[in-house]
């Protein structure tokens, strides 16, 4: 009897002795090793940028509008600046060469390129390029503004882009009627090297300098993109706009040469 007593004490310690075994032997459940980033909203492109490239130049970017342009950080005035003379009748004021920061102004649906000052002189004798001396009584020195730009009576030192989402070409025809009068019409539309754009040429009613009513005088730049169907046009004249240095042939071409469409971004996207 004491033996069989024996046998189950030693039966059971076996068993107890077995079932922790198999509890030693469960794995614990594994640890997380990836770890999960919370997903943050993108951020928005902007607009409109104005990105610093160097000491000379800007790029400014407007994806409102769906353009980019190289634009320089200063351009020379030869009227930047109010000279005081004293003269016999006191003192008067005539205009004087100097540097001046470029600006860019947005005004819906123009680009204005210009100085970031304009000069107003009491004599409504002004020569544009500052170089002869009309006496002037007063002489202010003015922050360009779009107002100003709107009203002003120049056209030196300063881009005036009209840049319009065209949906085919005879929508280029409207385009030319509200920039350019509506005797002028598109003529040939010629692809670029190198460019996703075309270049299209206005005509009047081409008729000899002296008889004709609609005469085209001076420059001009008008682009055209198909693919991104965006157009952009603006007199340029005869003159350099952006002098870089006097007498110098400045920094328009650089700035044509820069020139792109980019696809266009809606406010609120």
């Amino acid at each position: 009897m004491r033996k069989k007593h024996t046998y189950m004490i030693i039966f059971l310690l076996a068993s107890i002795l077995s079932s922790c075994h198999e509890i030693r032997l469960q794995s614990p459940p594994p640890f997380p090793t990836e770890t999960t980033t919370p997903q943050l909203p993108p951020t928005p492109v902007p607009l409109v940028e104005l990105i610093s490239l160097d000491q000379e130049w800007n790029q400014y970017i407007n994806r409102k509008h769906g353009f980019s342009i190289k634009v320089p950080k200063i351009m020379y005035r030869w009227d930047a600046v109010c000279i005081p003379i004293e003269k016999d009748e006191g003192i008067v004021y005539k205009p004087g060469p100097g540097y001046v920061p470029v600006i860019i102004i947005d005004g819906n649906t123009r680009v204005y390129i210009t100085s970031e000052t304009v000069i107003f002189l009491s004599s409504s004798q002004i020569d544009p390029t500052g170089r002869i001396d009309y006496p002037n009584d007063q002489c202010e020195i003015k922050i360009n503004t779009l107002e100003m730009l709107w009203n002003r009576d120049y056209s030196s030192y300063i881009w005036d882009i009209y840049i319009k989402e065209v949906e085919s070409e005879e929508a280029l025809e409207q385009m030319v009627d509200n920039y350019y009068g509506e005797c002028f019409s598109v003529d040939e539309i010629t692809p670029v090297d190198g460019k996703q754009y075309s270049l299209v040429h206005v005509v009047g009613d081409q008729k000899p300098a002296e008889e004709s009513n609609c005469l085209l005088r001076g420059m001009y730049i008008f682009l055209y993109s198909r693919e991104l169907k965006l157009a952009a046009t603006w007199k340029t004249g005869q003159s350099i706009h952006f002098l870089s240095y006097p007498d110098t042939e400045g920094y328009d071409q650089e700035m044509y040469q820069s020139f792109e469409f980019i696809p266009k971004i809606l406010e609120g996207n």
